[in-house]
């Protein structure tokens, strides 16, 4: 849903001086585009380049801060004094008149504060109240990157404030678009019109390779809220870097879905994105990942999504370490993810460790523990199994050849260690929460 507004100020039969006019139409403005947008979705910033680009026509000049022209840009907000900087959330373009700056000290005072608060950017109306920027000013832009334009008082600081926040907007509702679309890619793979066209739409084709990324943060605040606000800032951080890409939240977890990527672009992209999460985190948070397959088209999408939310849940119980969260690096497990009859897994798992179950069960032994241990944590060295563990090597031998006396095999042979090690794969795989 669109709004299309157009606002006349008229006080009798004059028209309201333009200070004003432009508050009003700046906040009215504001208002009714966050009351137009039906459902709430994460903000997809908008680069300050571009945004200045579709204003070229209204004379702006850079004067400050051309280092931070990567910027990016959430929202647009009138700021006219250093109180008002504390509305601000960060990446905002800041518009003023001027009106509350009476001093240089009152100019410098409001751009530091934009600075601490992560302003994009800030556009000063030069006119009656601003009739130069002071060299302090200037000086304390460049030093923090933070541009600063200037645009003469003919010019209406409303119609720039419509521009930027209709390409907001806009690009708010692209990203609701297609990341309903990825849902519906992974959700309903067979209603193909619920996602090929839209993705079309929004310049991804369906023959394109996609993978997807699953991230769950272990918080004490409320996961799904939590989630949302870290996929905001990673959408922020990634266009910096990466393109073709999509990031959102879904219930507890945050999803990343690149385009059109090859293995080292995937690698190098899922290294950032998680390296940026990592830094969002409190001490008291944990985070856990998975990346699924790059697939064929986006109509086996939902295969590089299951891949990654098991890989994810995997990681999160131990199995998986930080370094073997990647689909294609899993060796086995691939193999034994793609076997989707659990029945035979659970009969694979069955034949080879059940006896040893029972025999745990029965005599209250940790037999399964110590093998499973042996043959995957310690790679089936009795040394290094002894080096970590401080048990006498003497006693490993023992509980091995008890162990092979219950399962009627030789733990020295190299195809019943792999058996048993493909074995307890599996049960990982049938119950990774447990």
């Amino acid at each position: 849903m669109l709004c299309k507004i157009k606002v006349l100020y008229y006080f009798g039969n004059e028209v309201i001086s333009y200070d004003f006019a432009a508050f009003f139409i700046a906040t009215a403005i504001q208002d009714l585009f966050a009351e137009c947008l039906i459902e709430k979705v994460i903000a997809m910033a908008v680069e300050l380049q571009s945004l200045i680009e579709k204003v070229s026509d209204k004379d702006l000049e850079l004067v400050a801060g051309k280092e931070g022209m990567n910027h990016l840009v959430t929202w647009v907000h009138m700021v006219e004094t250093v109180d008002a900087t504390t509305f601000l959330e960060g990446n905002e373009v800041a518009v003023s008149t001027g009106i509350g700056l009476t001093k240089d000290e009152d100019f410098l005072m409001l751009i530091k504060a934009l600075v601490e608060h992560n302003a994009a950017a800030i556009i000063i109306n030069i006119g009656p109240y601003v009739s130069q920027i002071p060299q302090s000013v200037i000086d304390c832009c460049n030093e923090n990157h933070l541009p600063m334009f200037t645009v003469p008082w003919r010019v209406h600081l409303a119609e720039i404030i419509r521009i930027f926040t209709y390409a907001i907007t806009i690009s708010d509702q692209e990203q609701l678009e297609l990341s309903n679309a990825f849902k519906n890619a992974i959700f309903f793979p067979n209603q193909e019109d619920l996602y090929i066209i839209p993705l079309s739409h929004q310049n991804y084709s369906s023959s394109w390779a996609y993978s997807v990324i699953c991230v769950r943060v272990i918080s004490a605040a409320a996961a799904a809220e939590r989630a949302e606000k870290l996929a905001h800032a990673a959408i922020s951080h990634m266009k910096t870097g990466f393109h073709k890409f999509c990031i959102f939240a879904y219930q507890d977890d945050i999803i990343a879905v690149v385009g059109d990527y090859d293995t080292a672009s995937l690698h190098a992209f899922a290294d950032e994105f998680i390296s940026f999460l990592k830094d969002m985190l409190s001490e008291k948070e944990e985070i856990y990942y998975g990346v699924g397959k790059i697939t064929k088209s986006a109509r086996c999408f939902y295969k590089s999504y299951s891949q990654a939310r098991a890989i994810m849940k995997m990681h999160e119980k131990g199995i998986f370490s930080d370094d073997k969260t990647f689909y294609d690096e899993l060796g086995v497990y691939k193999l034994l993810m793609n076997i989707h009859d659990s029945e035979i897994l659970y009969e694979y798992y069955k034949k080879e460790l059940g006896a040893l179950e029972n025999y745990d069960t029965n005599n209250g032994t940790d037999f399964c523990k110590k093998l499973k241990d042996f043959l995957l944590k310690y790679n089936g060295s009795i040394m290094e199994m002894s080096d970590a563990t401080f048990m006498p090597q003497n006693i490993i031998i023992d509980n091995l050849n008890k162990i092979g006396e219950i399962l009627n095999l030789d733990l020295y042979r190299l195809d019943a260690r792999t058996r048993l090690s493909v074995a307890f794969m599996v049960k990982e795989i049938l119950s990774p929460d447990g």
